[in-house]
């Protein structure tokens, strides 16, 4: 027994105005790409700038520029989403953030290897798993058969009985271990 309230999918806040930021819009454009695209840490993006391109930031303003995108990013990613394969795998992961362990949740489809629904949460129980599922599938065809993989946790075969007890085309669960 979830509340739509308590479905909502994670989200970055807003940082601050990207309208803020004493850069050119060019040089966001390279930090995202070095920092975000290719996992370049945010001390050597700013060497990167500096050394190659003469630009003088630091790290600081790296991990800064980046908060301030993320929101923006978050939205046109919900919003561009696309239509989705029939077969995604999903999995969950811990990380740290300041200091506390997290889990984010993420599905891929397997045809065009997209990333088709991802949420962070303080733990690994069943509604964030529901939230990740409801991400996973939101932008199905009506008609679309969907068939999730995922590990053994039992998260997730919570989460598609919750979601298929108001779906007419039902979720398939395949468990892998």
């Amino acid at each position: 027994h979830f509340t739509q309230q308590q479905l909502s999918h994670s989200a970055p806040q807003p940082y601050s105005s990207i309208t803020n930021i004493r850069s050119s819009f060019n040089t966001l454009a390279l930090i995202l790409t070095f920092h975000v695209s290719f996992a370049i840490s945010a001390r050597k993006t700013a060497y990167m700038l500096r050394e190659v391109f003469q630009i003088r930031l630091s790290y600081q303003s790296v991990l800064n520029y980046c908060a301030m995108a993320a929101y923006h990013c978050h939205k046109f990613n919900l919003k561009h989403k696309g239509a989705v394969d029939n077969f995604q795998a999903g999995d969950e992961t811990y990380i740290k953030v300041l200091g506390k362990h997290n889990y984010t949740f993420f599905f891929l489809s397997a045809k065009n290897l997209k990333i088709t629904a991802y949420h962070l949460d303080s733990d690994r129980g069943t509604r964030p798993a529901v939230i990740a599922v409801k991400e996973a599938v939101r932008t199905n065809k009506p008609e679309q058969r969907t068939f999730l993989i995922t590990d053994g946790n039992p998260a997730y075969q919570t989460a598609v009985h919750f979601l298929n007890q108001s779906r007419t085309n039902k979720l398939t669960l395949k468990n892998v271990i």
